[in-house]
């Protein structure tokens, strides 16, 4: 899959991303999704911390399309895609 993306300056952590469908996410390795174990968000939230990245980037996986996610409370993200990936500079 290719695609693009804007980037957000986070200045303090932990910040929360809210999603509004269930969603999975898994970690990458060695550049490609792997799909062997994935992981279950509680309440459709997720913190985000300085340790969530030690594995790379996060991809979230769900069935739905038309998703919403809101970072920390004031930035809305609606995305047409099955894939959703958050990473850390």
């Amino acid at each position: 899959m290719i695609g693009g993306h804007p980037a957000f300056n986070i200045d303090s952590l932990p910040v929360e991303l809210h999603f509004s469908n269930k969603s999975d996410y898994y970690f990458l390795k060695d550049g490609v999704i792997d799909r062997s174990i994935s992981y279950e968000i509680e309440e459709n939230t997720l913190s985000i911390d300085s340790e969530t990245f030690r594995n790379d980037a996060l991809v979230f996986y769900n069935d739905f399309k038309n998703c919403q996610v809101i970072l920390g409370g004031e930035i809305v993200m609606i995305y047409d895609s099955e894939l959703f990936g958050v990473w850390a500079h």
